[in-house]
């Protein structure tokens, strides 16, 4: 179980956030030839901050990545106070303001031509292709070893005390790997457990479902530093300007209406459409109907375990509810600090009990919060509720303020994790946790 040599001596990035393609740090046959302490599949901030967290504590990690690095996700791209908590407890506060993160000061809410200028408590806007690329570099530096364009897959259920094997293709190569410990980050609607083990997941009724675009020509006059969203009774569409000026185009469409404008090639005149009614002049000339849209699965749905043996769930794979202004990434950042005693534990020895202590500290940690986002999604499909809230907000805009902060309020301060502490080969042990024992999610093509 010994990391790689020098790994607890390593320094974080300090520079811009990549741009370049990050390639892999070994080969598939290379990685088959030795047992992990941990594998972790997915590359989204939930998977990459674990890597980088396990990684610190002195494990052997490797990350799997079914798609290149950088790559474009459907993401609102609002890093809250809360998210940006958890980097600097992980010891990457740095990161946003070094790849060029825009501050967020205000929400411009509209529904049905009323509309409130809200400010918020803090948060940055940064694109999913930054901030992923950069936190998977930050956890290569801390030493783990990270393997792009590989679809893994699950084995099947280990024996008692045999270490988890992962099936993994990369182009026309497929070894057999294993890991002491599997953490499962693939995202909302993952397939890398299969139903027969996990028990299959429940799509919540009436659950929205996510769609996004990003704009490389878009209007200058619409200003950096604000959220700009749109509330219909067919969804709602959020619009922020990122860092290098590209405008995110991110919303949650009804199923039905979405079906009714012709699927994924009417995404676009969908969004126009609530934007129109909402009354955000702003965004009207925005090439909503040319754009190249991208789509998730429905976006609310609860797996019925969040783990297995031999392998613990979290980020997105966890369950989902419809985010407001950037939940969706702080609950995948807050996950990866949360899971991390565990999985030093796990390490050490698995017990199954870990999967009900895991099940306790996720509902702790992350299941609050989003009963929180509940009741604002909630709110947000019903017009007729929301509207005369809107025009409350126009007059008083600090009446949002509890929510908002309350949404976005950073979690427990950070603690030693229950690791194996300093040893011969070995990291020093302690990383940041949650005191306590979800992005939107990762796309599929439309």
């Amino acid at each position: 179980m010994s990391a790689p040599p020098g790994t607890h001596q390593r320094q974080l990035p300090t520079g811009p956030a990549p741009q370049h393609v990050v390639g892999g740090t070994l080969s598939l046959s290379t990685a088959a030839a030795r047992t992990w302490d941990v594998i972790v599949v997915g590359a989204g901030p939930a998977g990459a901050l674990a890597a980088c967290q396990l990684a610190t504590a002195g494990l052997s990690v490797l990350l799997l990545e079914r798609q290149r690095i950088p790559r474009s996700k459907v993401c609102g791209c609002c890093i809250n106070p809360r998210a940006l908590d958890a980097l600097t407890r992980a010891g990457l506060g740095h990161l946003p303001r070094a790849s060029g993160a825009v501050p967020l000061s205000r929400l411009q809410l509209a529904v049905n031509g009323r509309r409130a200028s809200v400010p918020l408590p803090g948060g940055v806007a940064l694109g999913r292709d930054v901030l992923d690329a950069a936190l998977v570099e930050a956890a290569c530096q801390r030493g783990a070893q990270f393997l792009p364009e590989a679809l893994a897959s699950s084995a099947g259920p280990p024996e008692a005390g045999a270490p988890r094997r992962v099936t993994v293709q990369q182009g026309a190569l497929h070894e057999l790997l294993s890991a002491r410990l599997v953490l499962v980050a693939d995202g909302l609607g993952g397939r890398f457990l299969d139903a027969s083990e996990t028990g299959g997941g429940r799509v919540a009724s009436g659950s929205r479902v996510g769609a996004g675009t990003l704009l490389e020509d878009a209007p200058d006059a619409l200003p950096a530093g604000s959220v700009f969203m749109a509330c219909g009774s067919a969804g709602y569409v959020g619009v922020v300007r990122l860092q290098d000026d590209r405008l995110d185009v991110a919303a949650a469409f009804d199923a039905r209406e979405l079906a009714r404008a012709g699927g994924a090639r009417g995404a676009g005149a969908l969004a126009r459409r609530l934007i129109d009614t909402a009354g955000l002049p702003e965004l009207a000339d925005l090439p909503l109907e040319s754009a190249v849209w991208r789509g998730t699965p429905p976006l609310t749905r609860h797996p019925p375990r969040r783990g297995v043996r031999g392998a613990l769930l979290l980020g997105d794979a966890c369950g989902y509810v419809e985010p407001f202004t950037g939940e969706g990434i702080a609950w995948a950042l807050c996950s990866a600090l949360a899971v991390t005693p565990l999985a030093l534990a796990a390490v050490r020895a698995w017990d199954d009990g870990l999967i009900a202590a895991w099940e306790r500290q996720w509902l702790a940690t992350i299941g609050s919060r989003q009963r929180a986002c509940r009741a604002v999604a909630w709110l947000l499909r019903h017009p007729r509720l929301l509207s005369p809230c809107v025009a409350a907000l126009a007059l008083r805009p600090g009446l949002a303020t509890p929510l908002l902060a309350g949404l976005a309020a950073p979690g427990p301060g950070p603690g030693p994790g229950p690791g194996p502490g300093p040893g011969p080969g070995r990291g020093p042990g302690r990383v940041a946790t949650s005191a306590r024992a979800a992005d939107w999610p990762s796309e599929v093509n439309s």
